[in-house]
């Protein structure tokens, strides 16, 4: 999947993937989405991206 393609609700349809489909616990949920957040913030340093889109995702 393109870096370009990763908006909001990615992060929270994968959110709700990793817990319902793979069976990961809250903590192992949450510290893939922050390796996530890790590569956009990368990828906006290189300047693949211009816009942050986790910025306003908050875990639920």
């Amino acid at each position: 999947m393109p870096v370009t393609k990763i908006n909001f609700a990615f992060f929270v349809d994968f959110e709700y993937y990793l817990s319902s489909v793979c069976n990961c616990g809250n903590n192992s949920a949450i510290k893939y989405i922050k390796n996530l957040g890790k590569i956009v913030r990368i990828c906006l340093g290189n300047g693949c991206l211009a816009v942050n889109q986790c910025l306003n995702w908050s875990h639920t």
